[in-house]
């Protein structure tokens, strides 16, 4: 009968196998870590950015005194009802050849609540704006002359901004 002869695996080995395990751990957690931070900094830009023009929440009185006659966009970008609202919005946006007729205003790290009170102050209209967003705000010589947004329970879909736009004539020329 022969023995079978037990092969002694060296202490070194165990060493590099713990050290080999740890090391992979720790790049996964560093690739982890750096996939979250790309992803957070997505999450604040917005997807319509390079689209339409932008404008933060603080120069709209600025803008409509400029521009009495405008159509706003206002979103979050960091909401992801609107980041896929935007995704559906931009394709319409560039078909349509409106790009240079719709103002975005990007309402990240704004306070909702506050921002719709004074906007609602200062430019009263039989329907109030609401802090459901996407919203779309149409403005002729500083005044509102209509609001377009969802609501929670129902979010605003493409076919009506579409249907929106047509029927103020956005990007139609008064040639």
């Amino acid at each position: 009968m022969k023995l079978k002869h037990e092969k002694k695996i060296p202490v070194k080995n165990y060493i590099i196998l713990i050290c080999l395990f740890l090391g992979t751990i720790l790049i996964l957690y560093f690739i982890a870590n750096k996939y979250i931070a790309v992803s957070e900094y997505n999450k604040q830009t917005p997807i319509i950015r390079d689209t339409l023009p932008e404008i933060g929440y603080t120069e709209i009185d600025h803008y409509i005194t400029e521009n009495p006659s405008v159509v706003m966009y206002l979103c979050t970008a960091s909401d992801e009802v609107c980041r896929n609202y935007e995704k559906k919005l931009k394709p319409l946006l560039v078909e349509e050849g409106l790009t240079n007729n719709i103002t975005y205003v990007n309402l990240s790290d704004v306070d909702l609540y506050r921002f719709v009170d004074e906007f609602n102050d200062k430019y009263p209209y039989k329907k109030e704006l609401t802090t459901s967003y996407p919203a779309f705000i149409i403005l002729k010589d500083n005044e509102v002359v209509d609001i377009l947004q969802g609501s929670k329970d129902k979010p605003l879909s493409i076919s009506k901004t579409k249907a929106f736009l047509e029927y103020y004539e956005v990007g139609v020329d008064d040639e």
